[in-house]
């Protein structure tokens, strides 16, 4: 994997060095690599008729997801683009089964995610990386141990340590294992965010407004982290966004609008 450009000032506040660590090359004003350089594969996602239907105040029903088909590609990059309450986040948590449809069907390669229950939903969902606006790291863990996090309470027959430095370098925070998530900047925190989603080394990547919670230029340089691992570990990466600049990098944008999914040119 191809090293990131870490230009660090001791004297710059915490947004510059976000900023500068994973700094946009020239590349970063365009879509990533259709090609992975990794010969890992990622998941292919296949939705069918898919609905949503949450009913609120007084019986008044949302339709969250209506009736959605699409097709995501193996290693490719996916913008769910829509404003706040469009139903582009439901539909991601939909994909990582974090939540379950009114009726339709969901594939993540050949498995049915939708018809998974017990055990066999848990292990699917272990499987996957998720990264959320919110960080949600354990404040009093070490970058080190949120990282492995995930993986803790199971057999896995790697070196979880191992593979939480080796993650924790790739996004640009080496020698930062043993610090807690309170001393670290706001682009930081979202950065050990991706490197706990990796940990499973998943095939497919869910990524939920990433940059929601940043300023912009700490916001780029995480969003050029999140494309470079795509492409270096050839997953498939899904973002839901309402930011035009966000979707426009990836390779395919999915317009959604009142749970209605309309595929445009990226």
């Amino acid at each position: 994997m191809s090293k990131q450009d870490q230009i660090r000032d001791k004297n710059s506040s915490p947004a510059a060095r976000d900023a500068s660590a994973l700094h946009p090359s020239e590349e970063a004003t365009t879509k990533a690599s259709s090609r992975p350089s990794s010969a890992q594969q990622g998941a292919a996602v296949r939705i069918e008729g898919l609905t949503k239907r949450y009913v609120i105040d007084k019986g008044v029903a949302v339709m969250a997801a209506d009736n959605v088909s699409l097709d995501i590609d193996a290693s490719s990059s996916t913008a769910l683009m829509g404003a706040s309450g469009s139903g582009k986040s439901t539909l991601l948590h939909l994909i990582g089964a974090m939540d379950s449809p009114t009726s339709g069907k969901i594939w993540v390669d050949t498995q049915q995610i939708t018809s998974l229950r017990g055990s066999s939903l848990a292990a699917y969902r272990r499987s996957i990386g998720f990264v959320f606006q919110r960080f949600h790291l354990l404040p009093a863990l070490s970058i080190e141990a949120n990282v492995m996090a995930p993986l803790l309470p199971y057999r896995t027959g790697i070196d979880l340590k191992a593979r939480a430095h080796e993650l924790i370098s790739a996004v640009g925070l080496s020698g930062r294992e043993k610090t807690i998530p309170s001393r670290l900047s706001g682009g930081q925190q979202q950065r050990v965010a991706i490197a706990r989603a990796l940990i499973g080394n998943p095939r497919l990547l869910l990524a939920d407004e990433p940059t929601g919670n940043l300023d912009s230029a700490t916001g780029d340089g995480v969003l050029q982290l999140l494309f470079d691992l795509q492409r270096d570990r050839g997953v498939t990466l899904v973002i839901a966004t309402h930011d035009a600049r966000v979707a426009q990098r990836c390779q395919s944008i999915v317009e959604v609008k009142d749970g209605v999914v309309t595929r445009t040119p990226a």
